[in-house]
């Protein structure tokens, strides 16, 4: 049996962002996301233990979500089976009550609707389209 240990429910999302590292800049995507962490698929990985600075971009008409956060563990993705990515599941170590509180909100709201609608855990939240960082 598998237990889970995440404290918090994530949801699958689409979102750009920009990471910084001790590696430099990098464009990725979140792929999911709750109030305490997310997980990127990124140009290349970063090690277990290092800390980077993101800069989400859930919608062009709101400003970014920023946070700091440690890398938990970094995994080969595979969006299909020609196109892969670095994968890291990334624990926010430093965010915003109020960015926090967002992502709480945004979930909330999504899993209400997906569960009225009986198509829970169908699909992702739906990113913007042509969203930039």
């Amino acid at each position: 049996m598998n237990i889970e240990k995440r404290q918090y429910v994530r949801a699958q999302v689409g979102y750009p962002v920009m990471v910084k590292s001790s590696q430099g800049l990098m464009v990725g995507q979140v792929k999911d996301i709750s109030p305490g962490g997310a997980f990127i698929c990124c140009q290349w990985p970063s090690e277990p233990g290092k800390v980077l600075e993101m800069t989400i971009r859930v919608s062009p008409m709101s400003p970014p979500l920023k946070a700091k956060g440690k890398v938990m563990r970094s995994r080969i993705y595979c969006l299909d089976e020609e196109t892969r990515c670095h994968g890291m599941s990334v624990r926010f170590t430093k965010i915003s009550d109020d960015d926090r509180r967002f992502i709480s909100s945004l979930i909330s709201g999504y899993l209400k609707s997906e569960s009225e609608r009986g198509t829970f855990e169908k699909g992702p939240i739906p990113n913007m389209v042509g969203a930039t960082i």
